[in-house]
């Protein structure tokens, strides 16, 4: 779902159950080290 680039942050954290934005940016960055806006940017980044 992150690496799709029609799907918002929002999108993503609705669908994967999380209620607080707050609390799924402060869970992928406990996870991965990064933002998930950093995380997508990253991801999409290399994958071009």
């Amino acid at each position: 779902m992150l690496l799709d680039p029609r799907n918002t942050l929002t999108d993503v954290y609705f669908r994967t159950g999380f209620q607080d934005r707050s609390h799924f940016i402060r869970i992928v960055k406990k996870h991965t080290g990064r933002t998930p806006g950093e995380l997508k940017r990253l991801l999409l980044a290399l994958l071009s």
